[in-house]
Formats: C-alpha cells, sequence, structure tokens
C-alpha cells in the first residue's frame, strides 16, 4: 500500500510529502533481506517464521503456510529465484513496495500459478534471458479470477506470461518489454472462459506481443503494443471477442491479425506502419474470419517509405459477412481496403471510396445519345462490382429518357450515360445527377 506522510515543523508548516509504501494491515507475511537473509515476518505477530538464504525457498514457505490464502508483501531488494515458486492455495496475493524484483536464476518458469483467486500486483519479473530459459509467469490447469496487474514482465527465454487452460483471468496495466517469444500468451482455455488483457504496454517481445488461441471469450483493450518481429495482437480460432482501442505499430507482419476468429468486435484500434518485415501484410487482417464488426479504425502507414501493404484485408476461403464501416485508411502501398466474401458489406470508409454521386451538364445535338460523365471516383474500378445511376433533371434529358448508366468499358475509372433517343439541340441543356457504388 502507498500513503503521502506529511512532515510539518513546530509551526504547523508542511515541510514535504513523502510517499510511503507500508505493507497492508492485514498482511500475512512480510518478505524481506536482511543482511545475506531473506526473511518471512508474520504480518501479525510480528514474528520471522522463515529464514535462510534462498529466496525462493523462503518464498514458498510462506505460500504453502497459507492453506485458505493470504497476502505477502515484499519489501523492495532484489530476489534471485533459484527454483521455481508455485502457488496451489486458492485466495493468494503477491504485492510489493516499488521496484521489487524477481530475477530468474533457474532453467524453469520463475512463478507458477495452479489456484484459484490468485493476484500478482508491482512486482518486476526479470527473466535473465542470456542465463536461463523458460517463461517468467505460467498460469495453468484451470485456475480461474486470477488477475495480473501492475508488473513488468522482461528478459524471459521464452514468453513474459504464458496462460494455459486456465478459467476467467485478467491482464492490465502492465509492462512486457523484450521476451524472446510473446509478451502475453493465453492457450486453449476452457471453453467457458474469458480473458481480459487490457491498458498493457508491449515492447521489443519476439514473436507477438498479444497472443490469444482456441478458446471461448477475450478482450482486449487499451494496449500499446510495437515492435514485435510477427503480429502485434494475434487472435485464433475464439469466438465472441473484443478488440478495442489498441495501438499496434512498427510491427514486422500484421498489427492486427484475427484467423479463424467469429463474432469479433474491433472498434477504435490504430495499426500505424506495420509489415516491417515485409511481405505485404496489412494493419487489419482478417483471415477466414466471418461475422465481424471492423469499424473506426485507423489502419494508416506515414513512413517517408511506406511499408504496411494493405490497411483492412479479408483473405481467406471462409472470410465473409463482416463489416467494415467508418475506417480511416491512408498511405498503404497495395490497396486500402481488400475483400473477398461475397456478403461482406464494405461502406463509408475514409480514404476508401465505395459511394459518389454528383452532376453532369452536356450539350445536346439532337443525335447523340451516348455521353461521357467523368471519373467516378470509386476505389474499386471492377465494372462488375460497380452500379450506377442516373436520373434526368432537365426538361430535355427527360424528354430523351429512360437513360442508363454504366462503366466504361474503354477505361473503367469512368461512367457514361446512354439515352433512349438523342436530347434535343441546345447550349447546356441536358442535366443529370448520377450515383456510383460499389457492391460485393
Amino acid at each position: 500500500m502507498s500513503e503521502f506522510v506529511r512532515i510539518i515543523d513546530p509551526s504547523g508548516k508542511t515541510i514535504r510529502n513523502d510517499l510511503y509504501n507500508s505493507p497492508p494491515d492485514a498482511a500475512s507475511y512480510i518478505i524481506f533481506k536482511d543482511g545475506d537473509l531473506i526473511k518471512a515476518k508474520n504480518g501479525r505477530t510480528g514474528q520471522v517464521e522463515f529464514s535462510g538464504a534462498d529466496a525462493a525457498t523462503v518464498i514458498q514457505q510462506a505460500i504453502d503456510a497459507l492453506p485458505n490464502g493470504g497476502l505477502i508483501f515484499f519489501r523492495k531488494s532484489n530476489y534471485p529465484i533459484t527454483s521455481k515458486i508455485e502457488i496451489n492455495n486458492n485466495h493468494i496475493v503477491l504485492a510489493c513496495e516499488y521496484s521489487t524484483i524477481l530475477r530468474k536464476a533457474v532453467n524453469d518458469c520463475i512463478l507458477k500459478v495452479n489456484a484459484d483467486y490468485v493476484t500478482i500486483q508491482g512486482l518486476w519479473f526479470d527473466g535473465n534471458k542470456e542465463s536461463y530459459t523458460g517463461n517468467n509467469i505460467y498460469i495453468t490447469s484451470l485456475p480461474s479470477y486470477w488477475k495480473v496487474i501492475n508488473v513488468r514482465v522482461y528478459n524471459a527465454q521464452s514468453s513474459g506470461i504464458f496462460v494455459e487452460r486456465g478459467g476467467y483471468g485478467e491482464i492490465r496495466n502492465s509492462l512486457f518489454i523484450d521476451n524472446n517469444a510473446y509478451g502475453i500468451r493465453c492457450y486453449k482455455l476452457t471453453k467457458t472462459s474469458k480473458v481480459t488483457i487490457r491498458d498493457n504496454v508491449l515492447l521489443n517481445n519476439g514473436v507477438t506481443h498479444i497472443h490469444v488461441e482456441r478458446f471461448d471469450s477475450a478482450e482486449i483493450s487499451g494496449n500499446f503494443a510495437s515492435t514485435s518481429n510477427y503480429a502485434g495482437i494475434y487472435v485464433y480460432e475464439l469466438n465472441n471477442v473484443k478488440v478495442t482501442n489498441n495501438w499496434s505499430m512498427f510491427n514486422g507482419h500484421h498489427g492486427f491479425e484475427l484467423t479463424l476468429v467469429e463474432h469479433a468486435e474491433i472498434i477504435g484500434n490504430h495499426a500505424i506502419n506495420n509489415n516491417q518485415a515485409g511481405g505485404g501484410h496489412a494493419g487489419i487482417y482478417l483471415g477466414d474470419s466471418k461475422y465481424c464488426i471492423v469499424i473506426g479504425n485507423h489502419a494508416i502507414d506515414t513512413q517517408s517509405t511506406p511499408t504496411q501493404g494493405y490497411g483492412i484485408k479479408e483473405d481467406g476461403e471462409l472470410a465473409d459477412y463482416n463489416i467494415i464501416r467508418l475506417n480511416y485508411v491512408s498511405g498503404n502501398v497495395v490497396q486500402q481496403i481488400s475483400k473477398v466474401g461475397a456478403h461482406t458489406i464494405v461502406r463509408d470508409n475514409l480514404g476508401f471510396v465505395t459511394e459518389n454521386s454528383g452532376t453532369a451538364t452536356f450539350s445536346g445535338d439532337g443525335t447523340t445519345d451516348d455521353f461521357n460523365i467523368g471519373a467516378h471516383g470509386l476505389a474499386v474500378t471492377d465494372p462488375n462490382r460497380i452500379v450506377v445511376k442516373v436520373t434526368p433533371i432537365s426538361s430535355d434529358a427527360i424528354a430523351a429518357s429512360p437513360c442508363v448508366g454504366y462503366v466504361d468499358p474503354a477505361d473503367n475509372t469512368k461512367i457514361r450515360v446512354k439515352f433512349a433517343s438523342p436530347p434535343a439541340s441546345g447550349t447546356d441543356n441536358v442535366k443529370i445527377i448520377w450515383e456510383a457504388q460499389v457492391v460485393p
């Protein structure tokens, strides 16, 4: 716990305010260094109950002494962890003073969680990857209602945190940096599970910053993910996932990749300057995904030499029934938006025009019945996907109607109008309103 302590001189004037970190009154054990020894003091009696030179042993003894749960509070120090710490008791909370480090000195994870209602808060986990292998935090075998809050997880030879077969859980307000594989990886949780990953910063993780795969539901919100070798945020075989208000930048492949996903909400994200490794990857990629809503995102490249291949790309034989609307796409190398689904709707996106309209005026000569309207301005030029509607508004145009609009076969970027009979001679006497629209 943190509180401000006010120091006052005899006259009552405040000299300064200090931030004082103290363990909560309810702390079950307080872990601290005393010379070369690590000690675990009972937070209620004040008695040191466990003591030794090995931090992992003392921490494990304190956890095992709490079969019904409790709070273990760490005083600020750097604790070398020479053997895996395991939490097998429910309702355990690990908390600490600022800048308390558990530094790996074992070819295994630093901490393994196999219990319900476990909270890990404030600790720094140093994977010491130059010397040791494995994940930093491993949550496994169906624990539920776990929380990882305000931690720093870095330098893991594998993943910063790996959740496997766990239940409901939350990772938030944390920093994941310089882990060789994944910053956060959640894999094959129970089908009824939901994981919330929000408000984290993830930098320079080797493969993917956030990787969620093969379970029921996830909410990924408010994260900043930059400079991975693969995707910034990767979602595979999930239903009912929300990916909202994240930033994914300068990653090797896609900014956001959703493959074999159904019923996803991808809203308000920023995918910027991705595909740094080349290969035409997208800011937002929907691979074989269905029933997804992609709304209000920015998928742009702002570099002087752009790399991001597509702003938004729908791909694969199964991809269909998605809605892509109200996004801003710009500067992407290959195409701003690419769709393949026959029933997917692409509308109202800035930088990718799918609807356009205007007026046109011609001078009739009594013999010409076909006129060039000009450029339709649409992002698509395939004449099989463009519908042109023309409405006559001047009397001579109405008299020569019905009229039809169509894509110019000689130049698919332009449209024309053909009247049933040649309009009467005159100057600027043939006026129409035209509308062009991209259809699936």
